[in-house]
């Protein structure tokens, strides 16, 4: 079990993995083709399923409901008040990771990266009377 409650975690997350995906282009940089004359890049590609929506009625303030996130994972959603979610924790299945893109407001949305080259969506949106929310989940693939 992967729970993260600690404000700002997923900022930090995703400035940790910029800073390595810069050191990795800079490692790259002094490469030439003549140094590497079999290396290929292959532009990924991702198919994905049809999305799962449902409506279920909202948690209600100060309440929590946990969502599955196809085989990814759960998310703990927490309705903070009338019309605001937040993203609780996170539970990742096994060899998987998660990217918050928007952990708090009437809408949260994270993505979810598993082996090999899979990767689940998850949207949760609260009405604007604050009574239903809308959880959509798309699993896709990567094809090479």
């Amino acid at each position: 079990m992967n729970d993260r409650l600690s404000p700002g975690w997923h900022t930090r997350l995703g400035l940790g993995a910029l800073c390595i995906a810069i050191g990795l282009v800079g490692i790259g940089v002094g490469v030439t083709a003549d140094a590497a004359p079999n290396v290929s890049v292959t532009p990924l590609v991702l198919a994905c399923g049809t999305k799962q929506v449902s409506h279920v009625p909202a948690p209600g303030p100060k309440k929590t409901e946990t969502f599955a996130a196809a085989v990814a994972g759960e998310v703990k959603l927490l309705q903070t008040n009338d019309n605001m979610l937040s993203v609780s924790s996170v539970t990742l299945s096994s060899g998987w990771t998660d990217i918050v893109k928007l952990s708090d407001g009437s809408s949260v949305r994270l993505t979810f990266f598993g082996p090999p080259l899979q990767q689940v969506r998850f949207v949760a949106h609260l009405n604007s009377t604050a009574t239903r929310l809308t959880v959509t989940v798309v699993s896709c693939s990567g094809l090479v």
